[in-house]
C-alpha cells in the first residue's frame, strides 16, 4: 500500500507519469495508485508472465523482448527513480540508475 499511496501523491502534487515494469505486486500497486491516466508500463515478455497489470492502458504500454532495452528505456525516459523493496530484478535495476 505504500507504493500505491506514494504514486497517488506524486500524481496529485506533480501530475507526473508513474512508470513501472507493469508487472504484479509493488509495480501493480504503483500503477493502481497513479491510476490508468498517469501510469506507463515498460513490460518484459517472459514465458511465465501473464502480461501487464490491469492498471496500465494498452496505449501506455511498451513490451520488450530483452532486459537491456527495457532498462535503457527506464533510465533514458525518467527524471527520477523511486525504489521499493523487491527481488533480484529490483537490485539489478538499482545499479543501472545510480550515477
Amino acid at each position: 500500500e505504500m507504493a500505491a499511496e506514494f504514486a497517488r501523491r506524486m500524481v496529485d502534487h506533480h501530475r507526473c507519469m508513474v512508470v513501472t515494469g507493469a508487472g504484479p505486486g509493488i509495480m501493480e500497486a504503483g500503477n493502481r495508485g497513479a491510476g490508468s491516466d498517469y501510469s506507463f508500463g515498460v513490460n518484459i515478455r517472459l514465458p511465465f508472465e501473464d502480461g501487464a497489470n490491469p492498471y496500465v492502458h494498452e496505449s501506455r504500454l511498451i513490451n520488450y523482448k530483452y532486459f537491456f532495452t527495457r532498462k535503457l528505456t527506464f533510465v533514458k525516459e525518467s527524471d527520477a527513480f523511486v525504489l521499493f523493496p523487491g527481488g533480484f530484478g529490483t537490485l539489478d535495476e538499482s545499479f543501472d540508475v545510480t550515477f
